[in-house]
């Protein structure tokens, strides 16, 4: 290998280490939250569908450590089996940071007036509107007046369900109380 594959191996590790230990941060933040979430809202109903995507990203991490093992065996110098290993390590970071990046992105748990995705609580009160994804990688937006986040396709679609639920139960509720007076 010459000197500029190793800067750009050290760099890709360095990415990927530096995105693994910002994922390890984000996650554990999520689960704290989360916990505190699930105990004011016992009524909460989980949605998740991360286990296809959390599943072929493992296997991407057990193919590179086994390539980072096998394939450098059979490299001519030193310098390319370590340069291997280098950059399969990278792509093992970058893979396990994904993994806990998806595990925070596509869950959502619902309650009776909130819902609570990647690390923070919202209420369905504030939605503004909910705007579905147009194209293969793009995002649904949901909004909040000026706030906006940004949810995956199957996310959305659950969570404009649950919203119109809300709204539904909401007019409902509305009405028996006009009823009563």
């Amino acid at each position: 290998m010459n000197i500029l594959s190793w800067i750009i191996t050290i760099i890709l590790n360095l990415i990927g280490i530096y995105m693994f230990f910002m994922n390890s941060k984000r996650y554990n933040d999520y689960r704290k939250k989360l916990k505190v979430y699930l105990e004011n809202h016992k009524d909460a109903q989980k949605f998740d569908h991360s286990k296809g995507t959390i599943i072929l990203e493992i296997i991407l991490i057990v193919v590179c450590f086994i390539l980072a093992v096998v394939l450098p065996a059979s490299a001519a110098t030193m310098s390319e089996r370590y340069g291997t290993m280098l950059l399969y390590t990278a792509i093992i970071f970058l893979a396990a940071s994904m993994v806990m990046e998806t595990y925070t992105t596509k869950k959502i748990f619902f309650s009776q007036d909130t819902f609570f995705y990647d690390q923070e609580a919202y209420k369905y009160k504030l939605i503004t509107k909910i705007v579905p994804a147009s194209g293969l990688f793009k995002p649904a937006v949901v909004s909040f007046g000026s706030k906006e986040i940004s949810v995956s396709k199957k996310v959305a679609a659950k969570l404009e369900e649950q919203y119109k639920q809300w709204k539904a139960a909401r007019k409902t509720t509305r009405r028996e109380k006009r009823g009563r007076r």
